[in-house]
């Protein structure tokens, strides 16, 4: 009688006492009748995504000399498609990125130059300060085009640059509740990205 059993995806077909795997390459000689139960992977080994937190994040600046200042070029919001969340990169020139740091603000969202609360749609507000930076040129002029805007993706429903004042940059995210949030460092060009994890608007 034949019998057939399935295996880690291999079949094993025995007639008599002879044991012949399936798509493999003829045998060599050796013989091998014990079968290994295939490893489970444990919830750690199966995670790619570095968890996320609801607590301050911050970084000391290396790397940078002043002047000049690290200029913030950019500011945009995308979905991250390995993770499924939404995504605020801010982008520098110069080479180097500024130090941050990124916490939940217990209150309001403060102007640094006057000491104004600021409006900020959504529930809770992340905010996300560079020092030493700039987000502006020698002329004044800001390089940042919408410095307040309706956000659009996962649970950000507002970012609002809040200070560009004595080379600090603050920018304040609006999300549907304080969600964790991880914070990544690319380079070429320098880049801060804020991952947060996606709720419904």
């Amino acid at each position: 009688m034949n019998a057939r059993r399935f295996v880690g995806g291999r079949v094993w077909i025995a007639v008599g006492m002879f044991s012949v795997t399936a798509a493999q390459c003829p045998s060599t000689g050796a013989r091998n009748d014990t079968t290994h139960a295939l490893p489970v992977p444990s919830a750690r080994t199966a995670e790619k995504a570095p968890r996320g937190t609801l607590e301050p994040t911050e970084r000391a600046a290396t790397g940078v000399t002043v002047p000049p200042l690290p200029v913030l070029t950019s500011v945009t919001l995308s979905d991250s498609s390995a993770s499924g969340s939404a995504r605020v990169t801010f982008q520098f020139d110069g080479g180097a990125l500024p130090g941050y740091r990124v916490e939940y603000l217990p209150g309001p969202a403060i102007a640094c130059g006057s000491g104004d609360s600021m409006m900020v749609r959504g529930a809770a507000r992340l905010r996300v300060r560079f020092t030493p930076a700039a987000a502006h040129r020698d002329d004044g002029g800001s390089t940042i085009v919408e410095r307040d805007r309706v956000g659009d993706r996962g649970g950000v429903v507002h970012l609002l640059q809040s200070c560009d004042f004595e080379g600090q940059v603050e920018w304040v995210l609006g999300v549907g509740a304080r969600t964790p949030y991880r914070a990544s460092e690319l380079t070429s060009p320098a880049r801060l990205v804020i991952d947060l994890d996606r709720l419904p608007r």
